[in-house]
């Protein structure tokens, strides 16, 4: 939307559409669409922001309630920005679950987001942004059968637990615990195994619908274990292993690929294996993915995937016509191993939070206001470093990740 910061991305469209405001049906063409719309609308003048329309569009579906928030006369006609006022639903053939998660991470989202795929659902549970829990529906994903694949506990164990479960209700973890299968230092570990097995495989699911319900979580039902969006779409596309939707969602092999220079993308809490990141180093901005696949360590699919990772976590993007090459060493990217929050990094925390309103640009990156472009620029990728949410994503508390979140987007 003008003026707005976005959090999700923005799918562009020309799809045909019908706005409807009270007994009124206007006609016109979809132009992009994520949580809210763009649109343009045919032959009218009089939707003022604040007016509360339903959207209809088919290919794709984009169907929800809203208001319009900014209205832009285009001859006879009037382009519009919508804010979705119900829940955010789709299909994930039409809206990437990596760019789900990266959004609901950056509009510090909570709720449950609801994944149905045939007769299976799953469920992914958001506090604050992150990711915590999740549930499914599909039986290979109980704990007890996961242990039993995995071969951390016998047949005979796994019979024994779930008839004491279906006879006590007590939940499978503290029966496993009980009848000493795992230990109950093991039971956390465990249980966030599963959490994680059951995100990853919701990657696999190319054409389920989802829908999710933002408001306060149960707070006695949930564990709360905290994963980096990152790190959970770099494993779970990792795991795609059909060619045709991989090569259909890269790009041309011809396109040119260039590091992001959007310090919210390149900081992110991301750890890549050593092949990854010596193809995530052939990105120059000068070289095309052609040129890539014949420097790459791994083979063409494997080259692809990474790729496509790459894209889908936002490291890297197609280089525009007039983009100039991102100089930016992979090892300034890649996070490195949590180090202890020093008192030192707190202090300046808490410093800058406090006077954060009243600092201008120059303050926070520290320069003169007669510094050099090359000098603001450098400033500038240190401090978004720095002061990046995900930096410290395994040790920050709420409280932390918030004011962090306010300098960063400062």
């Amino acid at each position: 939307m003008i003026g707005e910061k976005r959090n999700f991305i923005r799918y562009k469209s020309q799809s045909d559409c019908e706005l409807r405001v009270g007994e009124e049906t206007y006609t016109g063409r979809l132009i992009d669409f994520a949580d809210g719309a763009g649109v343009i609308i045919n032959g009218v003048s009089d939707l003022v922001p604040g007016i509360k329309v339903n959207l209809r569009a088919y290919d794709p579906e984009v169907i929800f309630n809203g208001e319009v928030v900014w209205r832009k006369k285009i001859k006879e006609d009037l382009r519009i920005g919508l804010r979705r006022l119900d829940n955010f639903r789709g299909y994930l053939g039409d809206y990437p679950l990596s760019d789900i998660l990266i959004g609901f991470q950056r509009s510090t989202k909570t709720g449950i987001l609801e994944i149905k795929s045939n007769s299976i659902i799953k469920r992914v549970f958001f506090k604050s942004g992150d990711v915590i829990f999740a549930t499914s529906s599909n039986i290979d994903d109980r704990l007890g059968v996961l242990l039993l694949k995995e071969g951390k506990i016998t047949l005979e164990q796994y019979l024994k637990s779930t008839n004491v479960l279906q006879q006590t209700g007590k939940r499978l973890g503290k029966v496993l615990v009980d009848i000493g299968a795992i230990t109950p230092k093991e039971l956390f570990d465990v249980v966030r195994h599963q959490i994680e097995e059951i995100i990853l495989s919701l990657f696999t699911i190319l054409d389920g619908k989802f829908e999710f319900f933002e408001g306060p979580l149960a707070s006695n039902e949930v564990i709360t274990l905290r994963i980096s969006a990152a790190n959970l779409i770099y494993q779970g596309i990792k795991r795609i292993n059909n060619f045709i939707y991989i090569e259909k969602m890269c790009p041309p092999i011809d396109s040119v690929l260039n590091i992001s220079s959007n310090p919210m993308n390149i900081f992110q809490d991301i750890a890549l294996d050593p092949a990854d990141k010596e193809i995530f180093s052939l990105v120059n901005g000068r070289d095309s993915i052609r040129e890539i696949l014949s420097r790459s360590p791994t083979g063409d699919f494997e080259t692809l995937r990474t790729i496509f990772t790459l894209l889908n976590i936002g490291l890297v993007n197609v280089k525009g016509k007039d983009e100039a090459p991102v100089n930016i060493a992979v090892e300034e990217i890649i996070s490195e191993p949590d180090e202890p929050l020093t008192e030192v990094f707190l202090h300046e925390v808490e410093k800058i939070y406090a006077k954060c309103d009243a600092f201008g640009y120059y303050d926070i990156l520290g320069v003169d206001r007669d510094a050099s472009p090359e000098d603001i620029n450098s400033a500038y990728y240190i401090v978004s470093k720095m002061f990046h949410p995900d930096r410290h994503f395994s040790q920050s508390t709420q409280d932390l990740k918030e004011k962090l979140t306010k300098i960063f987007f400062y």
